[in-house]
């Protein structure tokens, strides 16, 4: 065999049935949410989307750090649909997501 071949997986998900995966999942844990809403940090999040995950059995890939603003930015409108504003804040060593009611 002549040159180097990246090997294909054969029963790899698309990437845009992942994204749909994700998205239903944080739905799933945005339905779950407080009236009063939800502050914390993305680390703080990712473990509330594993724990929803681990009671849903969504097979959804969870990004981390920056992965998952960038797609809480994306679901902004989902958020908006449910009754809540998303926004965020930094302090020197720490970024915050802000999930309020809306109004």
């Amino acid at each position: 065999m002549t040159g180097t071949t990246t090997p294909r997986r054969r029963f790899a998900v698309p990437r845009a049935k992942r994204r749909q995966a994700l998205r239903l999942l944080i739905l799933e844990w945005a339905v779950t949410l407080p009236a009063s809403g939800w502050t914390g940090t993305i680390g703080r999040l990712e473990l509330e989307l594993y724990r929803t995950q681990a009671r849903t059995r969504l097979p959804a890939v969870i990004p981390s750090g920056s992965g998952l603003a960038i797609v809480l930015r994306a679901e902004r409108g989902t958020f908006a649909d449910l009754g809540f504003t998303v926004t965020f804040t930094r302090t020197a060593s720490t970024r915050f997501i802000h999930i309020k009611p809306a109004g």
